[in-house]
């Protein structure tokens, strides 16, 4: 096969034909998490949301009292989404040799008969460029004069810093619990125990997800199998029921929640995950601005919020608990609490990290 080469005019064009499919690739990057949330679209700077309720009250029948008024009262939160920008040049006869490379590796010769199409070399340096939103969607911080990913929109664990110290998260509220040991395979059982004991009666009802380390969500598969013949799994998800939640509280490990210092207790709705995915204020441009260099142009819309705070849509637990990459994976069995090839530690034994 000859040399494969396009045209600052064909990738212009695979721009234009597939903006819909290429602005869905970010969003769709982060599938793994926003499986256990609520995506909304259609969300350009901002949408208000929240849960509503009404002071309407029975009483006993027969009453002379007047009517009461009913309000109707919206909780109203701000699903805020932000204008980010992707900014890539790229050498686009490198990027087919590249594409090329990946299908030799995992295809068969006949499967090589097609070059790589423009359309395939903008969805890869749009796949790769949305690696960090796994991580933003929980310690995003917004800052429009940074350039860091980070700073696209605020996450799930920055907004929950805000309301902590905007008092609507507080113990108060019964919406946070503070756990001060270490979690270990030797206690987590009884933390969980201690989570569901502390959780709002109305928001045990209801189907939740407790968002997690995966570290949390290994030691506690392992603490459950060594105290019971076998662990019940949520068969949607595939995900462990916590025990003791009469199979309402399933755990969902999230990749982006490693070293957070929170876990999240909520139903699908209330996690927030709002994109644009309709509008022409997204777009997808190709520009060449240097000889043999492109550049890659994309806009698109993201942000978080939760839908309420209340302590019947919203359990905080905070935790003091980091891990560590074990040096020597070998030696899992040695140590109690280990799980997985990690080693479970303390603040103070990671404060150098």
């Amino acid at each position: 096969m000859g040399k494969v080469n396009y045209t600052e005019e064909d990738f212009q064009k695979a721009a234009i034909s597939f903006k819909n499919d290429l602005v869905a690739i970010p969003v769709l990057s982060l599938k793994d998490t926003t499986k256990f949330m609520t995506v909304v679209t259609g969300v350009r700077y901002e949408e208000l949301v929240g849960t509503k309720s009404t002071n309407a009250r029975f009483r006993p029948a027969g009453s002379k009292k007047e009517a009461d008024q009913v309000d109707l009262n919206l909780n109203l939160r701000a699903l805020k989404t932000y204008l980010g920008d992707l900014t890539a040049e790229f050498d686009p006869n490198t990027a087919i040799t590249l594409l090329l490379g990946h299908r030799a590796s995992q295809a068969s010769g006949e499967d090589l008969k097609d070059v790589p199409s423009a359309k395939e070399v903008l969805a890869l340096i749009a796949k790769d460029a949305a690696e960090d939103l796994v991580y933003v969607i929980w310690f995003g911080k917004r800052d429009p004069n940074s350039a860091d990913p980070f700073a696209l929109f605020d996450g799930f664990d920055t907004i929950t810093l805000q309301e902590i110290e905007a008092g609507t998260i507080s113990e108060e509220n019964r919406n946070l619990l503070e756990i001060e040991e270490t979690i270990t395979v030797d206690n987590i059982l009884r933390v969980t125990e201690k989570i569901i004991d502390f959780m709002d009666p109305k928001l045990r009802k209801q189907e939740c997800f407790l968002y997690c380390p995966q570290w949390f969500a290994d030691l506690y598969n392992r603490a459950y199998k060594k105290e019971s013949a076998g662990i019940s799994y949520n068969d949607k998800f595939e995900q462990a029921y916590v025990e003791g939640s009469n199979k309402k509280l399933t755990l969902a490990p999230m990749e982006g929640k490693e070293g957070s210092e929170f876990l999240h207790i909520a139903p699908k709705n209330i996690m927030l995950f709002g994109c644009d995915q309709e509008s022409d204020e997204e777009n997808v441009k190709v520009k060449e601005y240097a000889p043999r260099v492109l550049t890659f142009l994309m806009n698109l819309f993201l942000g978080a919020q939760f839908r309420s705070v209340h302590s019947s849509q919203l359990c905080v637990v905070r935790h003091n608990t980091r891990v560590a990459a074990k040096e020597d994976p070998e030696q899992d069995n040695k140590g109690q609490d280990d799980v997985a090839g990690l080693q479970v530690q303390g603040p103070d034994d990671v404060a150098g990290e």
